[in-house]
This record gives structure tokens, C-alpha cells and sequence, in this order.
């Protein structure tokens, strides 16, 4: 067991209470890496993912449930951890911008700057017609002879 909140237990409050201490690993021997995968994406804790056994094509399953620990680096062999991200994670900053994912800051300022801009000329033009209009019809009134 673990202090649910380490500050208030180290001044001996101790009312948060504590949680379990959960294995931050799980694994299986008889698993393939496909299997492994689909039990990864079927856990929310799953964070990550590989093959147990990396002898010859691998074997087993191995799933990181908190932070990945117990990782060893070989200067040549190995194996492949599968980690977990979220799709968001994968579209970088520069695609994002470009409009491909969402609309980019320069597109979303120019139609927020643009779009009054054509509205008030449109209003501007009516506005003119209007008057034209008015002094034309007022100058008929004065101007016809008789």
C-alpha cells in the first residue's frame, strides 16, 4: 500500500488513506505479438508493449501498465517496444497549422478580419445606391418644367 497523498502523510494526516501498490508490468508466455497488441489496446492502463521472449521471432507478451521500466539498451539486437500514444499526439504542430487537421492562426485571423471587412463594403455599396437614388427622384421634383 501507498499514501493516496505523500505530503499530508509525512505531517500524519492521515485521512486521504492509500491505494494499492499495482504491478506497473503484466505478461503472458503463450501470447503472439498480435494478441498482445489487441490486449494493449483493449486496457486503458496499457501504455506500452512487446514481445516477451526475443529470441528467433519472438514470443510472448509483455504489457507496461504505469511507466516503462526495466528497460535494458544492447549495443546491437534487441526488441521493439510498441508504445501507446494518443491520436492527437501523432499530427505535428506543422500539419496542424497548415489547415490539414484544423484551421491554421493565419487562416482563422484572415477570416476573422476579412469576413466584417466584406460585409460592411456590401453595406457601404447599398448605402450609396440608396442615396443616389434619393437625390435623383428629390431633383426630378425641382427641376421639371412646365
Amino acid at each position: 500500500m501507498n499514501p493516496r497523498i505523500l505530503r499530508k502523510w509525512n505531517v500524519s494526516d492521515w485521512n486521504s488513506g492509500c491505494t494499492r501498490r499495482v504491478s506497473s508490468s503484466w505478461y503472458n508466455t503463450t501470447m503472439d505479438l498480435e494478441e498482445c497488441k489487441r490486449s494493449c489496446l483493449q486496457n486503458f492502463s496499457c501504455k506500452a508493449y512487446s514481445n516477451l521472449d526475443i529470441r528467433g521471432e519472438g514470443s510472448g507478451c509483455l504489457i507496461w501498465l504505469d511507466e516503462m521500466s526495466d528497460m535494458r539498451q544492447f549495443s546491437a539486437g534487441g526488441q521493439d517496444p510498441y508504445v501507446r500514444v494518443s491520436a492527437s499526439e501523432l499530427v505535428s504542430d506543422h500539419y496542424r497549422d497548415e489547415g490539414h487537421g484544423s484551421i491554421g492562426k493565419k487562416k482563422l485571423v484572415g477570416v476573422a478580419v476579412g469576413s466584417p471587412i466584406f460585409v460592411m463594403s456590401f453595406m457601404l455599396l447599398g448605402l450609396i445606391l440608396i442615396i443616389r437614388k434619393s437625390k435623383s427622384q428629390n431633383f426630378g421634383k425641382f427641376c421639371h418644367v412646365q
